[in-house]
């Protein structure tokens, strides 16, 4: 693993995997953020940094993207869909 990589758990089954950030921007332990999962776009917590140790164990997982911090607006729309469902 060259460039920095974390994992996040995501989803409401709380899977986690590894994500590298988009932009170059430390996240730290439990730090709400969006990622790009194989479904799609999904709010997940930021559990830690990934070793390269996990990158061993997690090798059947795709790399997935993270893509930013969430703010008040994925957090509201996400109630909106929510209350919708």
């Amino acid at each position: 693993m060259t460039e920095e990589e974390y994992l996040v758990s995501y989803g409401k089954s709380g899977e986690f995997a590894r994500f590298r950030p988009v932009l170059p921007e430390p996240y730290q332990r439990g730090d709400r953020v969006l990622v790009r999962t194989q479904q799609g776009l999904e709010m997940g917590v930021v559990l830690c940094p990934a070793n390269p140790g996990h990158a061993a164990f997690l090798a059947r997982t795709s790399l997935g993207e993270l893509l930013r911090r969430i703010t008040r607006e994925d957090e509201q729309s996400a109630e909106n869909l929510r209350l919708r469902g």
